[in-house]
């Protein structure tokens, strides 16, 4: 089951907050009124709306938002304590970037 917190928020959390910055904190009236003509053009297109249908499940389920194993949580947390302890060595942000675009063009 997903019970990772980030930064004192949960996932779904965090996104919400991003989708509001984005939105500029549009008022309530406003962002429903956008919405429903989003909504409206979508409705008459099948596949958005097979689309829009799978958004609504995903919103309403009971099942986690996340399908990473708490298995993968636990190693990350274990390799950040060695990291932490000094019983491994990382590299900069920097330093990854230009080893990424150098063996991969990114």
């Amino acid at each position: 089951m997903f019970s990772r917190v980030v930064g004192g928020k949960t996932p779904i959390t965090a996104k919400i907050l991003y989708f509001s910055k984005n939105y500029k904190f549009m008022d309530t009236l406003s962002l429903r009124r956008k919405l429903i003509k989003q909504f409206d053009a979508m409705i008459n297109n099948d596949d958005k709306l097979i689309a829009l249908e799978g958004v609504f499940d995903v919103l309403n389920s009971s099942d986690p938002i996340s399908k990473i194993p708490d298995e993968h949580y636990d190693i990350i947390s274990e390799s950040r304590e060695q990291y932490l302890n000094g019983r491994i060595e990382g590299v900069s942000w920097e330093e990854l970037k230009r080893n990424l675009n150098s063996k991969y063009g990114i």
